[in-house]
């Protein structure tokens, strides 16, 4: 179905005058649902801007397009689609559109025609597909509940607790580098990759890495296609550098709100926008973030599902049960948040001098575990710069607590 929509301001003046969605700087939000829209439903789980700079939207009841003016949905009823609960949409090499289903499997569709792949056609492990990626050889690869699967010409390859390394079967997320590398996020596994011409998998959980979080809903990697930023349910933001390093941004070590993250999109200029269980939309530029929340912007609640950006700066979010929502950027304001001086450099070894924040000035010095066991206690004038780990430590996770007589502040630090 196809509607035009005509613009809200000339249908209600007066309610505009008074809603606090359309204040006089407000125009750079606006909010679809299906009392203003022809969205099919308002829970959107999945977003996906495609070759032509338009989005798609993945809903709890069909798939929807929006070309900005006019929205076309596709639905069990008015298509072959499989299935109208929609986990996942990617576009490939073609342009053509892919999408995931709860239950229903994965469909094709190249504008005309669909193509279903499900257990009882193909060789695809379950039919709940919750991760679709294309490798440099324009393969699909697809996370499902039942493990990771590869589409090739010479037939489906599979990866599940029986025949790899992995941990679960229950793969939430895959990105993939410019030199071919599969980066597999799963829910309670960690990160696994994949490499360019090997089947094997490495693992990164918490039995064999220093990975603060072992479920990744969603992973992206930077433009230098050299660090893996993955969004996690209870760890915040982490990135992986490689090997057993990472960073980690979290409500204790830096100013992000919320450390459930449930999407993660990043920009051609390294900036991280990140979908919330509870602190709506976070923008990470790699030095400040930003928080625009129910309280301080248009969001309409701040439980978000998903986050795109498309060629025109504009920032998409879907919402759990408030629809989808538009923000232009170049026409909001910005809400950062206080910039918390890092300490550096985090991940370190064991013996390292750290530089400590600047606001530090006079107080004293702790290093716990996050079990909350004291290793190390010392003071700290206002001439200390730098606080030496002590040697030996275990590799691992620590907190560094520094008190004064203004308060406490705290910093994760990573020991590998």
């Amino acid at each position: 179905m196809r509607q035009l929509i005509i613009p809200f301001c000339l249908i209600v003046p007066v309610l505009l005058a008074s809603h606090p969605f359309f204040s006089s700087a407000q125009s750079a939000w606006q909010v679809f649902n299906t009392s203003n829209s022809d969205l099919p439903n308002n829970t959107v789980r999945a977003l996906k801007v495609d070759s032509a700079g338009l989005l798609w939207v993945g809903t709890d009841a069909g798939l929807a397009h929006f070309d900005g003016t006019y929205w076309t949905t596709y639905t069990t009823s008015n298509s072959a689609i499989p299935g109208n609960r929609i986990r996942a949409i990617e576009v490939d090499y073609d342009g053509d559109i892919w999408v995931g289903t709860l239950n229903e499997g994965v469909a094709e569709f190249d504008g005309t025609n669909w193509n279903v792949y499900h257990t009882g056609n193909s060789g695809l492990p379950d039919n709940f597909v919750k991760a679709i990626a294309f490798d440099a050889n324009e393969k699909p690869w697809f996370g499902t509940t039942g493990g990771l699967a590869c589409m090739a010409d010479t037939g489906w390859a599979v990866w599940n607790i029986f025949n790899s390394e992995l941990f679960t079967n229950n793969i939430g997320s895959i990105a993939v580098d410019a030199f071919n590398v599969k980066h597999i996020g799963t829910v309670n596994g960690g990160l696994n990759l994949i490499g360019p011409a090997s089947a094997n998998v490495t693992v990164f959980n918490s039995i064999t890495a220093d990975i603060p979080d072992n479920t990744l809903l969603a992973v992206a990697l930077d433009t230098s296609q050299t660090i893996l930023w993955a969004a996690t349910p209870a760890a915040g933001l982490i990135g992986h550098l490689g090997n057993n390093s990472w960073l980690w941004y979290n409500t204790l070590n830096s100013a992000m709100p919320s450390n459930s993250c449930n999407d993660l999109f990043i920009d051609p200029h390294n900036v991280k926008y990140l979908s919330t269980y509870d602190a709506g939309l976070i923008v990470f530029d790699g030095s400040n973030f930003s928080n625009f929340n129910a309280l301080n912007s248009g969001m309409p609640d701040n439980f978000s599902l998903a986050v795109a950006k498309d060629p025109q700066n504009v920032v998409w979010i879907g919402m759990h049960a408030h629809g989808l929502v538009r923000y232009e950027k170049a026409l909001g304001i910005s809400y950062p948040l206080q910039h918390v001086q890092p300490v550096y450099p985090n991940p370190a070894k064991a013996g390292t001098r750290l530089q400590l924040p600047h606001s530090w000035k006079k107080g004293t010095l702790e290093l716990y575990t996050t079990e909350g066991r004291l290793l190390h206690r010392q003071l700290k004038t206002v001439h200390t710069t730098r606080y030496a780990l002590p040697h030996p430590l275990t590799p691992g996770v620590y907190r560094l607590q520094f008190r004064s007589e203004k308060g406490m502040d705290i910093r994760r630090i990573v020991v590998h």
